[in-house]
């Protein structure tokens, strides 16, 4: 039995289906028939009939597979999840494609992960706490800018990673509905700081101590690369007609370079935005 399928997903697995397939490839059916949630992840299964026989698409990150190879949809969901996250492993190391924000930071991280996999002794592990404190300096340089400090304040120094985190957290998620993220990031940081700075000076250091360090860094990577982008596009996190969470950005081939955020709720939609806009900056059509 079907599951509920929105439009705005049938034409997103109609476009990624045809992108895939031969230039005369024609779609004769299309339903998602399964949403699993697994180790956090959400995947969607659709069942595609073509022109060039049945297929299954699915999700997170989507990929398509042929019914004749996995006449079952289990069989290929769990085909699915082990491929990707060999997928993410392989990523770790190679760096996850991230649109400009903090490009630097990422381009350090990666270079702590390849530390890390070279690593056999203890300052070789050591070393990788070196890269991922480079790379939390390297956020400072990419993101910090002098109207974030008060005027009251004195200016820290580049490498005070941890008062400009803080500076950092109080600009990009102001306001009083945000003081526990704001919290959050900036106890997160600290930690991860010291945690990176105790490793690069510690004796009996090992693998896994470099690669928590390793994972740390790349969470606080993660958190303000996201609120940054947040805070760069200005979307709302609620739908501002209905008050629900469920938001889509809306990528369209018709659309390109323009795309515009929809409410799977009540079906509201946003403005069309540029690829290219930042906050305050909407193109209108």
């Amino acid at each position: 039995m079907a599951v509920d399928s929105p439009e705005h997903q049938k034409r997103n697995i109609e476009q990624y289906f045809l992108g895939q397939s031969p230039p005369e490839t024609e779609i004769l059916h299309l339903e998602k028939v399964s949403s699993r949630s697994v180790m956090g992840h959400r995947h969607d299964i659709w069942d595609v009939h073509s022109s060039e026989g049945r297929w299954w698409v699915i999700t997170e990150m989507t990929n398509l597979y042929s019914q004749e190879r996995f006449p079952s949809a289990d069989e290929c969901l769990s085909f699915h999840v082990g491929l990707m996250i060999r997928l993410m492993d392989r990523e770790r190391s190679e760096g996850t494609d991230r649109p400009e924000v903090l490009a630097e930071a990422w381009r350090r991280h990666v270079r702590a992960v390849e530390a890390c996999d070279e690593a056999n002794e203890a300052e070789d592990f050591q070393t990788v706490g070196v890269r991922c404190r480079e790379a939390l300096l390297a956020v400072i340089r990419e993101t910090s800018d002098d109207s974030m400090v008060p005027s009251e304040q004195v200016k820290p120094k580049t490498a005070d990673f941890k008062h400009w985190s803080e500076l950092l957290a109080n600009h990009y998620a102001a306001g009083a509905s945000n003081a526990r993220l704001r919290s959050y990031i900036k106890a997160t940081s600290k930690e991860a700081w010291e945690y990176t700075n105790w490793l690069t000076h510690a004796r009996n250091v090992g693998r896994w101590d470099a690669e928590i360090a390793i994972d740390a860094t790349a969470h606080v990577l993660n958190l303000f690369s996201s609120i940054r982008l947040r805070f760069e596009t200005g979307l709302p996190d609620r739908c501002p007609a209905c008050g629900s969470y469920r938001l889509a950005p809306i990528y369209d081939w018709e659309l390109l370079p323009h795309w515009y955020t929809l409410c799977e709720a009540c079906d509201w939609r946003s403005e069309k935005r540029h690829v290219d806009d930042r906050k305050g900056a909407t193109a209108q059509e």
